[in-house]
């Protein structure tokens, strides 16, 4: 859906749960149907991968996308934890407040957010300035395709670390820190969603997509599709985004004349 005006530029329907691996073929379709693609594009988290988000810096494209997992809203900066993870990351030391404040991952353990990946010496630094080096490779295996992951560790320092309880599930093992071969691309999202631009851009949304469902459902009475099958749920939809698309255009009509002419 373009910003300008709310127009439909591309609509498909599929039976998959999840939104993963649907943002770039939308885009190519957007390209298809209006001739030229979008300098832009923002969607909700879920359709934040990796590979989505080397595809849209290949294709040229500045997306605002969130973190996958978590809230899809503009990342706050005004927050103790935002404000915390903030000065982990350029390594000043962090007070009481601040360690209390940095946010937990669903093992009880402050976010790999916290740490900073020095890419020149390829390793990671803690909040407590201890050095992460790189220990092994590992890949799994996501619903986006393979993970290789770098795996990075600093189990000497976790061992005696005054902070190990908020930090490690074993301290005498160490915290291991990963990162995939889409990382960087996730880091570049990260900050341009915590940019001013990317807080304005991303919350377009709130008075263009989300509105057209909500014309779709109650504007027009449509909650449910009426044939079965793919192909056929297909047209269905097809032909709805049409009559949105007509009702912009009469009520644009003026516009659309001079462009006709």
């Amino acid at each position: 859906m373009d910003h300008a005006h709310g127009m439909i530029t591309a609509a498909e329907v599929n039976d998959r749960a999840e939104d993963s691996g649907q943002l770039t073929p939308m885009l190519e379709r957007t390209k298809e149907n209006c001739g030229r693609g979008p300098a832009e594009a923002s969607a909700d988290s879920q359709y934040n991968t990796g590979p989505e988000l080397a595809a849209l810096e290949t294709m040229g494209v500045k997306g605002f996308v969130p973190d996958c997992g978590k809230e899809s809203a503009c990342p706050r900066t005004d927050t103790p934890a935002a404000q915390a993870l903030a000065a982990a990351q350029a390594g000043a030391e962090l007070t009481d407040e601040q360690w209390a404040a940095l946010p937990k991952d669903g093992e009880g353990r402050i976010v790999k957010e916290a740490f900073r990946h020095d890419a020149p010496a390829d390793v990671y630094r803690c909040p407590m300035g201890a050095v992460l080096t790189f220990v092994r490779n590992r890949q799994d295996q996501k619903n986006w395709g393979v993970a290789v992951r770098a795996q990075y560790g600093g189990g000497a320092a976790c061992a005696t670390c005054p902070r190990a309880t908020m930090c490690c599930t074993n301290p005498r093992q160490g915290r291991i820190i990963s990162r995939d071969q889409y990382e960087q691309h996730r880091e570049r999202m990260r900050a341009r969603m915590k940019s001013e631009e990317g807080r304005s851009r991303y919350r377009l949304r709130r008075q263009t997509v989300e509105p057209r469902f909500g014309y779709i459902k109650r504007g027009l009475g449509i909650r449910r599709f009426m044939r079965r099958g793919m192909e056929k749920v297909r047209t269905e939809w097809s032909v709805i985004c049409a009559v949105v698309n007509l009702g912009i255009l009469v009520r644009h009509w003026p516009e659309v004349v001079k462009v006709l002419q």
